[in-house]
């Protein structure tokens, strides 16, 4: 049903509610629902998502998401907004958290009613109470469950599961095993009917080719297995040998024709020239390619002889497994004649074994080959389990359709809430669907946390967005990585936020899981934090000054006390030790004290300076100028932080993590405080002293510096 035929003329308006200096629909009912589908796309504040980032039922956003490819569009949404009001006559039903179907509210002329219908009506009848018109989700669920067990939840194909028995079992396995089988939704492998033909195909063309040596035992002359059970075997070492075999006999023949080509086979002097003695595989290489014995005039092929040592095994082999089977008896040599006559005997074997059908049952035994093939009650069985799968997957299709009617009636408010508008995030007591949930770390509760599927990609927006975003890795409690987070901290002071620093993270479904920062992207947090922030730097530039300075002076007092010890032992003779080393001391300590009187004089001086520059100037101006510097450094800083933090934008946070956002979301206040929490103590606690007073302290400083600076500006006037 088309979307502009669902929706009829609403005399109600439009409503928006004003957060973070951006428009949100107001959706709270049915009514609401329906005025999505008519409200253009430029006016959602989300037009899609990644599915991973979101936190509902998966089976729900499986269902919204047709296309599958992991993202959830405004079109689709759109779709499942307007299959829920269609399948549905009473939508009263339609709210949040509502898991239970009524019967009676299902739309029987809907495309799919009648189907989702009959299938509620016999999940009551499956009940033990009867009466009530109401299924719930769980029990829909349990019943999918149950049916999907069974291995022939798919139409067309069946699990090893399914089988009935051990035997059907096996059966199956071997058809997956050989010729392979389909992927199953589960993760498994199935047996469709195909698969099973082409199986059956196989083994069939498989048994006759192993049968037919069998049937050739009646043709005497060219028997297939003429050493019995013991042809095959003889067969590969007459194939392992057969080459270098028929390359003596060649020479042999060669000589007899030419006798000089013995002497010139034994003796290759430039082949042996270029020979490297120190390479191992070059040797190889020889021996491989010279004969397996020298040959002789006679043609004869002598075991007891001279053998090249590459090939002796398999010689030995030869004689004992092949030779002498065929002679009847152990020789020391054979002939060339004998040799045709052996090769002669292999042919029909040979011819045999090249001809082996090219199949995927070759690793099966004749006899369970055999088994499968005497057996029509097997072949039967399986072709009914495929056939019933059919039945079995339009029950669980049916059921499916029910648990997404359920799905969407229980979820859809909450989501359009999390997508085409944001109102839940806007409110301190609830949660939008994008939130994973509240880190603790550094004494507070950072609630705003949102899940980030590429830590570089988010860094960017994150470096926009002009918030301070932590980036922290969760993992379970056997430390194993779950995901990572993006967690802004809105109020306050940084305190001992760091890279390292470890904390706790409370999921939505109330799960702890250990937390680490990973990563830190700076940006102002807070006004008071910016202009503290310039002092701050002052006082590390002081102190590391300080520290400069006191590390140089131990540095200076340990040099010149290693350089009064070494002229102490310098050839000093022992009698008169005593009086130099005391004399070096004494000078040592008068300059010690020489330059403690400098430095006190010189701190004097400066005390005085500082003294009389004050009465010259007066106070008042001393003052001012004190606080017309600190106004310097305090007037861009402060301007420059009030700039960064009215734009902080929320949107760039979930851009990151690939939502496509229509508006900027503005942080205000109450989010800020609300993200961003220290808890307080319980109010009756005690030992627990207040520090209300420091900030009344720090702000009634500012007041007066900013009466002392109007005051001295009138002054100067």
């Amino acid at each position: 049903m088309d979307a502009n035929q669902l929706v009829a003329p609403n005399p109600k308006r439009y409503k928006f509610d004003h957060h973070g200096r951006a428009y949100h629909l107001k959706i709270e009912n049915v009514a609401d629902l329906k005025l999505i589908l008519d409200l253009d796309e430029a006016h959602w504040v989300a037009t899609n998502a990644p599915i991973e980032t979101i936190n509902t039922d998966p089976v729900f956003l499986q269902l919204l998401d047709e296309d599958l490819d992991g993202r959830i569009r405004t079109t689709e949404l759109k779709n499942g907004i307007v299959w829920l009001l269609e399948h549905l006559q009473d939508t009263s039903g339609i709210k949040p958290g509502n898991k239970v179907l009524d019967i009676d509210a299902i739309q029987l002329t809907a495309s799919q009613g009648k189907r989702i219908h009959e299938s509620a009506l016999k999940i009551m009848k499956k009940r033990e109470s009867k009466g009530r018109s109401l299924i719930n989700l769980l029990e829909v669920r349990d019943i999918i469950k149950k049916e999907a067990e069974g291995g022939m939840d798919k139409a067309g194909m069946v699990l090893e599961n399914a089988a009935p028995n051990e035997e059907i079992r096996q059966f199956l396995q071997d058809i997956i095993q050989t010729v392979g089988g389909e992927p199953h939704p589960s993760g498994q492998l199935g047996v469709t009917f195909e698969k099973f033909e082409q199986f059956m195909n196989e083994i069939q063309q498989y048994q006759q080719w192993l049968l037919e040596p069998q049937a050739a035992v009646e043709i005497p002359e060219a028997p297939i297995l003429w050493l019995g059970d013991h042809t095959p075997r003889a067969y590969e070492f007459f194939s392992e040998i057969n080459t270098k075999i028929d390359q003596f006999f060649i020479l042999c023949d060669a000589i007899q024709l030419e006798p000089k080509l013995a002497k010139r086979i034994r003796s290759n002097s430039n082949r042996l020239a270029m020979l490297d003695l120190t390479d191992t595989e070059s040797l190889k290489t020889f021996l491989v390619d010279s004969p397996i014995a020298w040959p002789n005039n006679e043609s004869v092929l002598y075991f007891d002889q001279i053998i090249n040592p590459y090939y002796s095994e398999k010689i030995e082999s030869f004689q004992e497994r092949v030779v002498t089977p065929f002679t009847g008896q152990k020789l020391e040599k054979i002939t060339h004649e004998q040799w045709k006559i052996l090769k002669r005997k292999f042919i029909p074997y040979q011819t045999w074994y090249t001809s082996k059908p090219e199949v995927s049952v070759g690793d099966l035994s004749l006899e369970k080959i055999s088994r499968y093939l005497d057996s029509p009650l097997m072949q039967k069985t399986i072709r009914l389990l495929i056939q019933r799968s059919h039945k079995t997957a339009f029950v669980l299709d049916n059921l499916r359709l029910v648990e997404k009617l359920i799905l969407f009636q229980c979820y859809m408010m909450q989501f359009v809430n999390s997508f085409v508008s944001f109102p839940n995030l806007y409110n301190p007591k609830t949660r939008a669907l994008f939130e994973m949930g509240t880190l603790i770390m550094d004494g507070r509760h950072f609630t705003l946390a949102i899940k980030v599927p590429n830590r570089e990609q988010h860094a960017k927006f994150s470096n926009a967005s002009n918030m301070f975003v932590l980036y922290v890795e969760v993992s379970a409690k056997e430390g194993d990585k779950l995901y990572e987070i993006a967690v802004p901290v809105t109020y306050g002071m940084r305190g001992n936020l760091q890279v390292g620093k470890r904390g706790i993270f409370q999921d939505i479904y109330g799960n702890d899981h250990h937390a680490t920062v990973v990563q830190i992207v700076e940006n102002p947090i807070s006004f008071l934090e910016a202009i503290v922030a310039p002092f701050v730097r002052l006082g590390r530039a002081i102190t590391a000054k300080l520290d400069e300075m006191s590390t140089k002076a131990e540095q200076d007092l340990e040099a010149k006390s290693a350089s009064a010890l070494t002229q102490v032992r310098k050839g000093i003779p022992k009698k008169k030790e005593k009086t130099a080393t005391t004399a070096v001391t004494q000078q040592s300590a008068g300059g010690l004290l020489a330059g403690g009187s400098i430095a006190i004089a010189a701190l004097g001086s400066s005390v005085a300076f500082i003294t009389s520059t004050l009465a010259e100037l007066g106070w008042q101006v001393f003052l001012g100028g004190v606080l017309a510097a600190a106004l310097a450094v305090l007037l861009p800083t402060t301007i420059v932080a009030y700039l960064k933090l009215a734009k902080r934008d929320l949107s760039s946070i979930l851009e990151g993590s690939g939502w496509g956002i229509n508006t900027r979301m503005r942080l205000d206040h109450q989010q800020a405080w609300g993200f961003t929490v220290k808890p307080e103590y319980p109010a009756n606690a005690k030992g627990i002293h207040r520090h209300h007073w420091r900030w009344l302290f720090f702000a009634a400083s500012i007041i007066v510096i900013i009466i002392i600076l109007f005051w001295y500006a009138s002054k100067l006037g």
